[in-house]
């Protein structure tokens, strides 16, 4: 494989250039700073959402259908229900905060 900068000739599963140190296969050196930012950022906002609906969907389902014998009103339901996807997203964080530190 020849390198990019210097235009040494190595070897086709060298890593890095013998003699200026540049990468030359990216995927053994591993992602990029940035790029794992990035994919933290999007894994956290996806469990967030994911939390979310099943959050509201669970507690709106369980009071309307489930626990049919209470005083809500269907306002006071779909109300309990945000609160649920609230604490739906708080737990989907907390989880993918459990991931990231395993």
């Amino acid at each position: 494989m020849q390198c990019m900068t210097c235009n040494t000739l190595n070897a086709a599963t060298t890593v890095r250039c013998m003699t200026c140190g540049t990468t030359l296969i990216h995927e053994a050196v591993g992602h990029s700073n940035a790029y794992q930012r990035g994919a933290r950022s999007l894994d956290t906002k996806l469990h967030t959402g994911i939390g979310s609906f099943f959050g509201f969907f669970l507690v709106a389902i369980l009071l309307k259908f489930v626990f049919i014998a209470h005083w809500l009103s269907d306002r006071e339901i779909y109300l309990a229900a945000a609160v649920g996807g609230v604490i739906g997203a708080f737990a989907g964080r907390l989880v993918m905060k459990a991931r990231q530190d395993l």
